[in-house]
């Protein structure tokens, strides 16, 4: 059932990511980039409407700088774009987690608002890189006949809820 589970998760990831580049250009009002523009927080990373979006053509950075980066963005995002869950997949990840990386993780646990934060790291399957011991959990289905969701999105869930 387990890797059921993470093949789903893989499709659903796959299919996510192609709908959206094939979509975009559908999508895109050309009138609306320079409100956009304007929403800008840094290079290619945009906050509009408590969503962050990136481009798909947007560099990956090592993993140090995508948590400072995930740190210093604003308490009141509620979700993130897939194009921002792609730059997200794509971090370049050390051999081995330090200090310092431990420490950017915990600064970004100390977060207000840390549901959509947890959910882009769960989406973009860093979540049992940066705490390996979640790797218990993820994909494990419940067989109680309540629950409709494998151990791990349930969770996410309760923190969203909390």
């Amino acid at each position: 059932m387990t890797k059921i589970l993470l093949s789903l998760h893989a499709v659903h990831y796959f299919s996510t990511i192609m709908t959206k580049k094939i979509i975009r250009i559908h999508l895109c009002n050309l009138s609306q980039i320079g409100k956009l523009k304007s929403h800008r927080i840094e290079k290619n990373i945009f906050y509009f409407q408590n969503k962050i979006y990136t481009s798909f053509n947007n560099k990956a950075k090592k993993l140090n700088l995508f948590l400072k980066e995930l740190i210093f963005l604003p308490d009141d995002i509620k979700s993130f774009d897939a194009s921002y869950i792609y730059y997200a997949k794509n971090t370049i990840l050390p051999v081995k987690i330090d200090d310092t990386i431990k420490t950017l993780i915990l600064r970004l646990l100390q977060k207000e608002n840390l549901y959509p934060f947890i959910n882009l790291l769960y989406q973009s399957s860093l979540l049992i890189k940066l705490i390996p011991t979640l790797k218990m959990i993820i994909n494990q289905p419940q067989f109680d006949g309540y629950h409709t969701h494998p151990i791990d999105v349930h969770s996410i869930q309760t923190l969203y809820h909390l």
